[in-house]
């Protein structure tokens, strides 16, 4: 009876010869010239049928009228601008509220403090 790690090492050194053969046909097919340029050409090819794709989905969301994803990202970047804007109201508005109080101005407020400290213990 043969044991797991004989038919294990067969089946390590099929892999490997198939790798190894493999590896030596790709090479082979990738060293010509003729497959380079019908990799470029399909590549070039696939890029102008997304590019069509984009636009036409573009065609169908304008009649649609629904946004499309450069809307949304013109949205998003509007929404930064105004996040950022307010913002910077709320540390100025903070600052001017703790200068009226006379205290130093903070960022951002204190969190409250609702743990007390332990009590110190009674000594016999």
């Amino acid at each position: 009876m043969t044991r797991p790690a004989d038919f294990l090492d067969l089946w390590r050194d099929a892999l490997q010869k198939w790798e190894r053969q493999t590896n030596e046909v790709l090479n082979d097919v990738s060293a010509d010239e003729g497959v380079s340029r019908v990799m470029n050409q399909s590549l070039a090819a696939m890029s102008r049928l997304q590019a069509q794709q984009g636009e036409a989905l573009e065609r169908l969301l304008v009649r649609a009228n629904l946004p499309s994803r450069a809307d949304f990202r013109v949205l998003g970047e509007r929404l930064d601008g105004i996040e950022s804007q307010l913002a910077e109201l709320r540390s100025l508005l903070l600052g001017q509220a703790a200068a009226a109080r006379g205290e130093p101005a903070s960022e951002a407020p204190k969190p409250a403090r609702t743990r007390k400290p332990p009590k110190p213990e009674a000594k016999p």
